[in-house]
């Protein structure tokens, strides 16, 4: 189970792994960050230009998917402070990425992505000595033992040139990924904030003594 800091760390954990598998590469390694949509221009509406001649690769989280395949919302655990069970609620999660790679000539972005998608190829699974476990003002975001997954995602050519129109972009080279699964877990415990139960006594009414 993850904080609610691990969308960011997800993004954070893939970019420090492929700055990684960068080392090395022939020439001066691409610059590699996790953008928004927002990033693709400027303030003033001008594009922003990552088609430099070392290049870029960037890091798109465009949506969020609840997993259908994890249904089971409750996990109960055994808190040393506690002697009775304790239901931490879940939400299983897939994040889908665009990986962009960009370069002023074709050869050195088909590089870039070539050298990116072999080195996810080779570790798709992200365990506990790869993810970032703090970011901004949120830490210990990953459970002991936490995992996810980064896999090819299956997307049709017209969505994909769908998803660059509507950023505002020519279509550029890119590849759909999916991180599975985050499990985001609850703030609220189980019987914290609002109510959900009433227990009604019943009795006698008693009046009360005069004064």
């Amino acid at each position: 189970m993850a904080r609610y800091g691990a969308f960011a760390a997800a993004g954070e954990s893939i970019v420090r792994f492929l700055k990684g598998a960068f080392i090395g590469f022939p020439g001066t390694a691409p610059v590699i960050e996790q953008v928004t949509t927002g990033t693709f221009r400027a303030d003033n509406g001008t594009q922003t230009n990552f088609n430099t001649a070392n290049g870029s690769l960037t890091l798109l989280l465009y949506r969020i998917d609840i997993d259908p395949t994890h249904r089971g919302p409750v996990e109960w655990t055994h808190p040393p402070a506690l002697n009775a069970p304790q239901a931490i609620y879940t939400l299983a999660l897939d994040l889908r990425y665009l990986i962009t790679a960009w370069a002023s000539s074709p050869e050195v972005q088909q590089l870039i992505l070539g050298r990116a998608l072999s080195a996810i190829a080779a570790h798709s699974t992200f365990g506990p000595g790869d993810l970032v476990d703090s970011q901004g003002a949120v830490d210990n975001i990953w459970a002991p033992g936490e995992t996810f997954q980064l896999l090819p995602d299956e997307m049709g050519t017209e969505d994909l040139y769908q998803i660059w129109e509507a950023i505002g972009r020519p279509f550029e080279l890119s590849v759909p990924y999916k991180v599975r699964v985050i499990r985001l877990q609850a703030d609220a415990l189980d019987g914290a904030g609002t109510v959900l139960e009433r227990d009604l006594v019943y009795g006698t009414a008693v009046a009360e003594a005069a004064s």
